[in-house]
């Protein structure tokens, strides 16, 4: 009897450990909403969010935007020779950007907690625009408008920690990341009044020199005629990512 009263007891302290080790494992947060703060310091937005798919992987999905907005301000520059027909001023220079960054996560330990490695893919988008007052040929002021766009795609391996704050809160520091990405840079100008022979041919002749000198793997492509020019550049690079802080909200 009393060895069954034993038994009796040890069962019901084993069902009762079981039952609290499954409602604190369901009561794990699943999700994670994160707002990056360093990113705020360089005018960007940034937010992701994750969620969790078995013990130790996770997947994300991350968003980060920059409207376009003025970047520096106003200068001179002046030439080698000191003719004053010369002096160019910059006038603006404005980007915006978005990027979407899809992720896996492997933790280690356990999801949304502690070393993490993340394989992620970006993509990129960043057009910007700038002018530029001289005086031309005639003696007047004139300012010309450049357009342009810098996108790239891109692949990589990240390492990072999240750190537990609280039940719903945590810090997640991107330590350091590496990627290789295929990147397309476009520029335009329209050429106010019109572009003579003399000049196209000398915007081409330029732009011969600048393809001589890029390596073989860049793909240059320029056009140029008397409403200006085009250009359009695809080359691969290698990047990094890293020093970030997320604070993380989960539920």
């Amino acid at each position: 009897m009393k060895k069954l009263g034993t038994t009796c007891v040890m069962l019901f302290l084993a069902i009762t450990l079981l039952a609290q080790k499954n409602k604190d494992k369901t009561e794990l947060a699943q999700n994670g909403i994160k707002i990056n703060a360093s990113s705020l310091l360089f005018g960007h937005l940034a937010l992701q969010y994750e969620r969790v798919l078995s013990d130790h992987f996770t997947v994300c999905m991350g968003l980060r935007v920059r409207p376009k907005l003025q970047f520096g301000g106003s200068e001179i520059f002046e030439e080698a020779n000191t003719d004053p027909n010369n002096t160019v001023r910059y006038e603006r220079f404005r980007y915006g950007s978005i990027a979407i960054t899809p992720e896996f996560r492997y933790y280690p330990k356990q999801a949304m907690r502690g070393i993490y490695l993340a394989p992620y893919f970006r993509y990129r988008n960043t057009p910007f625009d700038m002018s530029f007052s001289y005086v031309n040929s005639f003696g007047q002021i004139q300012t010309d408008e450049f357009r342009g766009h810098l996108n790239a795609l891109m692949g990589g391996l990240m390492i990072g920690t999240n750190i537990y704050l609280s039940p719903k809160m945590s810090l997640d520091i991107f330590i350091f990341g590496g990627h290789y990405s295929s990147q397309k840079f476009g520029l335009s100008w329209t050429a106010i009044p019109p572009l003579t022979a003399y000049d196209q041919q000398q915007f081409s002749e330029s732009f011969a020199e600048i393809e001589e000198d890029l390596p073989g793997t860049t793909k240059f492509d320029y056009t140029v005629n008397s409403s200006g020019f085009d250009v359009d550049a695809r080359f691969g690079s290698v990047g990094f990512r890293g020093a970030g802080a997320n604070l993380v909200y989960k539920f």
